[in-house]
């Protein structure tokens, strides 16, 4: 056994000496004291270091032969299967070892991280994080995995709680200082990040992370010339960091290219505030959106994030600016489409037998639009159509896609390929018209239909406006959704279905699930006033209406959906503004599609949003019996909730002002005869008006890919026409 001298001498060389170098003197140590585990971990955490992992187990083990209780080694020796891929084993040494040693902070710390990286292991690694901090609240790996999970999980608030402890205990600690710049500024407060930021970089002068984070945190507060300076303080610390976050931004992306520049920072995380319902500098950032916009076009520039053509259409922003940046959208696909295929494709003029039509989306996966257009597929008339799927995104497994690909004539898995790949299937698949299910939306690819790889090309469903790109030829819509003093703003020729452009499934079985207001923490008595909107589509001017009903409605609330935590207590703070108690907002949790469905039955009363209204939501609604009011605007995604109610024959539901929406609530909440009335208009209607004639909708589609294939076999040019009933 080594003395404590020479046990401490051979602790100092470990850090001071070569990894090789100590190595080999811990070896002749170990040969000598063959029965000191001291000795024997030394030699294991050096095999470690050179990356000699079966030797580093091996040595762990010969340690814990020694003594089983050492602690270190029995961590190690996890850390080590884990990184042999031998996860099972570590498990069950990491829980064997908890059991013995329920107060060891760094095994429960060890076997957090373990769940952490399981699929689903979350809720897992945070319980076995919380027991460590329990044994030992200064943890330091505890405190730094803990917050970083919450931050990666959706939990902002509760990672700054975790990153401000984890700073206050280790002032010094430029990391923690770092973590709690990064949570805040996931938590949408940049200038907290900002100064925490300072603090990281007050200690270490070169921390690459806090340098960049801080960059982050100006361009975001709008402080641009400040942002570009620290963007040039990272590049002289390390010149390689912003391209290695680029591409790490790059790998993840849904779509549009890396933002690294701080003005398409700033518009970027400026509607990333207002989707999370953050209205503290609406109004002066969608003066600067609408400015930096017409500066960027009016000057040729590209507009850099694909993300802003939708995120517009939730906004008061004009729908002239709306149209600008999708044609600044389409001509760089034409661009890059040019740049890779320098002859345009060629098309037979073929009269005869079935139009082929193929559908090109990223939602067949568990997703709405995959449901929505389930029953076209599935409906289309085989003697007259033959039917393509283009799929943009990879198999989720799920039973949906499943459904869909088993509905198509021929079911492409695209989503390995590129866009000029895709292409080329297209146009040697023969399609005769090209239906764009997505438009410039999550996982999109707009610039296949740039390439023109079919004769007609046509835009339905997913993107509510106009895509401003001549490769389009139509777009499906109806009267309502788009009325005449809209028609300037659409770049397509306008192809109106009777009855309404939206199309529902109405095989879809109603569930009756067994469920209670109480299982939801709704009350028993009083108005459920319903609104499960995306948090993106609330804006502070229905927000307030939605505050004033609730108060002259006695014992309301408001049933939203949401999981956002940031965008909850942003609501919850504006309750308080508007003198209505927060709880009197009730949040349903995520819950399977059937509860969901179930659950519409549990309120009184739909209320819409304004700007961007209810649409598949609205129809899910109206399915389970439960009405709803909306005040239409002029653009699109205003008017769907009108089409809507108007194909299921509640014209009266459509208010022309927002007082008249608001008056409208409060009597039908404080009137039960008016309301009971109304419900069963709504259930007589459900299966009598058009809404939920899906056979029809698809026929009046079918009637409208015929028309648009006619015209083009005869020559014409595209035009507006009208589906006839």
């Amino acid at each position: 056994m080594l003395s404590p001298e020479d046990f401490s001498d051979l602790q100092s060389a470990f850090g001071r000496l070569p990894a090789d170098t100590f190595v080999r003197r811990c070896e002749v140590v170990t040969r000598i004291h063959t029965e000191d585990s001291r000795a024997w971990f030394l030699l294991g955490a050096a095999y470690h270091r050179l990356g000699r992992i079966e030797d580093a187990l091996r040595t762990f083990e010969s340690t814990l032969e020694i003594n089983p209780d050492h602690i270190q080694a029995l961590n190690a020796k996890a850390g080590m299967l884990m990184a042999l891929g031998r996860r099972p084993e570590a498990r069950t040494l990491l829980e064997a070892t908890c059991a013995r040693f329920p107060k060891e902070a760094s095994t429960l710390a060890n076997l957090g991280y373990f769940f952490e990286q399981e699929p689903g292991g979350s809720d897992q690694a945070l319980a076995c994080y919380d027991r460590a901090l329990e044994a030992d609240p200064s943890h330091r790996a505890a405190l730094t995995n803990r917050g970083y999970l919450l931050t990666l999980i959706g939990r902002p608030l509760d990672a700054v709680i975790n990153n401000r402890d984890f700073a206050a205990r280790f002032p010094q600690d430029a990391i923690a200082h770092f973590n709690l710049a990064e949570s805040l500024l996931a938590a949408m407060r940049p200038g907290e990040a900002l100064a925490a930021c300072d603090c990281a970089i007050a200690i270490d002068r070169r921390f690459t992370k806090a340098h960049l984070t801080r960059a982050l945190s100006l361009s975001e507060l709008g402080r641009l010339e400040d942002a570009a300076r620290a963007f040039e303080q990272v590049r002289a610390v390390d010149p390689g960091a912003i391209a290695r976050a680029a591409a790490i931004f790059e790998k993840n992306r849904t779509m549009a290219p890396p933002p690294v520049d701080p003005e398409d920072i700033y518009l970027n995380r400026g509607f990333v505030h207002l989707n999370a319902c953050d209205w503290s500098r609406r109004d002066g950032f969608l003066r600067d959106f609408a400015a930096r916009v017409n500066e960027t076009i009016i000057t040729g520039r590209p507009i850099a994030d694909y993300s802003f053509a939708y995120s517009m259409l939730a906004t008061d922003l004009a729908p002239e600016l709306h149209r600008r940046v999708v044609e600044n959208l389409a001509q760089q696909f034409v661009s890059r489409a040019k740049a890779l295929r320098s002859s345009p494709y060629i098309f037979g003029r073929r009269g005869h037998g079935r139009i082929r039509v193929g559908y090109v989306s990223p939602d067949y996966r568990e997703h709405l639009n995959a449901r929505l257009t389930l029953p076209i597929y599935r409906l289309h008339d085989r003697s007259r159509f033959e039917l393509f799927c283009y799929s943009l995104h990879e198999d989720d497994g799920s039973e949906i896609r499943r459904q869909v690909s088993s509905a198509a004539d021929r079911f492409v898995e695209a989503s390995t390929l590129s866009s000029a790949q895709i292409a080329d299937v297209i146009h040697a698949d023969g399609i005769d018209i090209l239906v764009d299910l997505a438009g410039v939306t999550r996982f999109a690819r707009p610039d296949i239909f740039a390439f023109k790889p079919a004769p007609v090309q046509v835009s339905y469903l997913g993107f509510p406006g106009t895509l401003g790109a001549e490769y389009i030829q139509y777009r499906i819509t109806d009267r309502i959704a788009t009325p005449p003093a809209q028609r300037q703003y659409w770049s397509e020729k306008l192809v109106f279905l009777k009855d309404t452009f939206y199309i529902y499934d109405n095989a879809e079985p109603r569930v009756l699930a067994p469920i209670s207001r109480a299982g939801y923490g709704l009350p028993d008595e009083g108005t459920v006033f319903c609104g499960f909107h995306n948090f993106y589509k609330i804006d502070p001017e229905i927000f307030a209406i939605w505050m004033r009903i609730l108060g002259r409605v006695s014992g309301s609330v408001l049933w939203m959906m949401g999981t956002d935590t940031v965008a909850l207590d942003n609501l919850r703070r504006e309750c308080a503004t508007h003198k209505i108690d927060p709880s009197r907002l009730v949040f349903a949790p995520v819950e399977s599609r059937e509860r969901y469905r179930a659950r519409f039955k549990l309120a009184d009363l739909y209320l819409d949003t304004r700007t961007f209204t209810a649409m598949t939501t609205a129809c899910d609604a109206f399915w389970a019996g439960l009405p709803m009011i909306t005040c239409p605007g002029e653009s699109f995604p205003s008017r769907v909730g009108a089409s809507l109610l108007t194909a299921i024959g509640l014209n009266d539901c459509i208010l022309p002002t927002l007082n008249e929406y608001e008056e409208t609530a409060i009597h039908l909440a404080t009137d039960q005869q008016s309301l009971q009335a109304l419900k069963a208009r709504l259930e007589e209607n459900r299966l009598s008006r058009p809404l939920f004639d899906t056979q029809r909708r698809v026929k009046h589609i079918e009637r409208a890919f015929e028309h648009m294939w006619e015209r083009h076999l005869s020559g014409q040019p595209p035009e507006d026409f009208e589906v006839e009933a």
